[in-house]
Order: C-alpha cells, then structure tokens, then sequence
C-alpha cells in the first residue's frame, strides 16, 4: 500500500506537458492568498516578501517551468474572454515582486535578476491573452520592472548582462496575438447576426482589415503602428473601439519599457565596469518615437526616458502606467 502511495504521489508531480498547465498550477497554489500577496510599501515590507515567498514560493517553481516550454494562448480560454486564473496570475506577479526584493535584500542580484526575468517572461505571456490578459501581463510586468528601477544599483555585473540582451518584443508576440484573439472573439459575437446585412459586411470587412494590419504593425520595432486618428464608424458597432484604445497604446509602453530596461542595465553594466556613467547612450532604440531615448547624467545619477506619444505621455521605466489623463 504505501509503495502505490508513493508512487501515485510521484505520477502528480510529473512535468506538465505545457505551459499552460505549469502556469495553472501555479495560479491555484495562490488562488487563496487573499491580501497576503498584496505588496506593501512601508512597515516590514522584507518581511512581507520572506513570508510569501516561504508560503507560496512553490508557485514561482511552477513558472519557470512553464517558461521553458511552449505556450497556446487559446488552448483554455473560451472566445468569450472568460479566463479566470487571471487574478490567480496576477497574485503570482506580485509573489515576484516579493522574491526579487528577497533576493536583493538577502544579497543575491543574479538571483534577483533571474527571478525578474522569470516574472517579464510569465507577464510577456499572460499579456497575449486578449484584452484582459494584457492588461493584467501589463501590470506584472510593470511592477517588476518598478522593482527592478527602485533597486537598480544592487544588480551586479552577470545579472546586468543577461538584463541588456533580454529580448520579449520579438521572441514573444503578445500583442498580436491579443489582438488577434480579440478579433476573433468579435468575428463569432453572436450580435454580429442581428445587424443589417450592410453593416455586418462592413464589420466583417473591417476585422479582416485589423487582422491584417495588426500582424503587420505589431511585428515592427518601429513608431509607425500607432494607433490614431479617430475610431472607424464600423467599429462603433462593436466594441472594437474599446480594445483598440486599450491595446495599442498599453503595447507601445510596455514594448518602450522593456526596451527601457535595456538601455538602463547597459548604462549600469558600463557604470560596473568602468566605474563611471556613459558619457552617451547609443544605439537605444525608442519603439515609441523611432529615434533614441533621451539620456542625461550628473555626477553619479542619471535619467533616462522615452518622450513618448500623445496618447501615452512621457513613459519612464519605474513609473506605473495608468493611461493618458
């Protein structure tokens, strides 16, 4: 009997055959954490962080599994955007949040940076989700990032250098696929049926025309896929207007933001080794102007932004994004 248990229990513990299954794994590890993940800012906030970690750091196993395997968006969410291990997700990026600030306080920053880049790599991947699933990779990828920008000067050299080669924007095409995934939800919304015959073309038309451009834009490191100029009147007939204004702007500071994270840990990594600040910042492509981002020093502080767009405003790596206002 205690033979079988054994291994009954050691066929559980079986690798899952996709991302999908490690990342769900995770999320019900969380699934009841309640307000124990909810990051804090002021009070025992390493205690906070040692406490979730020991508590639920299991889950970050489960991830970085996941991140080595493949990853199907639609292979469990039905085209009606119901995903609920999203706030399951979500809990797990702040239990990320908890462990860089483990490890950075414990003195460990290659750890530290391999744990956020664990965390950017599960946001990048939940953002390819549709509308909410960006949303919520947004923000694990954002308040990671914060993490990273608030103790950027405890990174050392090793976990520097895989920081300026991490490539997100073309190796995982979350926007896209988000947007694709939305599409094809509005392509079978059962509406679409009611409407005059005209209008349903014009629809249809419209979601192949956006099918087409998205994959196009979206695969660009470019500034020219912005989104702008008013909402095309077909789109009124559906909420397209509502995930295209949430979508494209939110891409362009995420993807602005990694590529931020870059050129700050190139600056760091020459500041290291150097033991001073560039003088310059080359070759640091802005996705959301097309030019370089705008880089300064004094003294041993420097800063480094993107001017952005009209939509976005000026976006720096360490602020939260909450749109335009």
């Amino acid at each position: 009997m205690t033979l079988l248990l054994c291994l009954a229990l050691i066929g559980l513990q079986e690798p899952a055959a996709s991302a999908n299954d490690d990342y769900l794994r995770a999320a019900a590890i969380v699934a009841n954490a309640g307000d124990e993940l909810k990051p804090v800012t002021e009070g025992n906030v390493l205690g906070w962080a040692q406490n979730a970690t020991k508590k639920y750091g299991t889950a970050l196993d489960w991830v970085r599994a996941g991140n080595q395997k493949p990853f199907v968006p639609l292979e469990r969410r039905a085209l009606n955007g119901d995903f609920p291990e999203f706030a399951g997700f979500r809990a797990v990026g702040f239990l990320f949040e908890a462990k860089v600030f483990e490890l950075i306080a414990d003195g460990k920053p290659n750890q530290a940076a391999d744990a956020l880049i664990d965390a950017l790599t599960f946001g990048r991947r939940v953002q390819s989700v549709g509308t909410v699933g960006h949303i919520v990779g947004s923000q694990i990828i954002e308040r990671n990032l914060r993490m990273f920008d608030l103790n950027r000067r405890a990174f050392a050299e090793e976990g520097l250098e895989k920081l300026t080669k991490l490539e997100l924007i073309d190796s995982i095409p979350s926007d896209r696929t988000a947007m694709q995934i939305e599409l094809l939800a509005f392509e079978s919304f059962s509406d679409l049926d009611s409407l005059p015959e005209g209008d349903r073309s014009r629809v249809l038309a419209r979601i192949e025309q956006l099918k087409a451009s998205t994959a196009a834009q979206f695969d660009k490191n470019e500034a020219d896929w912005i989104w702008g100029g008013g909402v095309d009147p077909t789109e009124q007939l559906l909420p397209l207007d509502v995930s295209l204004e949430i979508m494209w702007p939110r891409a362009l500071v995420m993807r602005t933001k990694l590529r931020l994270l870059n050129a700050t840990a190139r600056i760091l990594l020459h500041e290291v080794r150097n033991y001073k600040l560039p003088d310059t910042l080359t070759d640091a492509h802005d996705p959301a102007t097309g030019s370089s981002f705008f880089y300064g020093k004094r003294d041993d502080a420097f800063v480094i932004y993107s001017e952005g767009v009209e939509k976005t405003g000026r976006i720096e790596l360490g602020t939260l994004w909450a749109g335009r206002r």
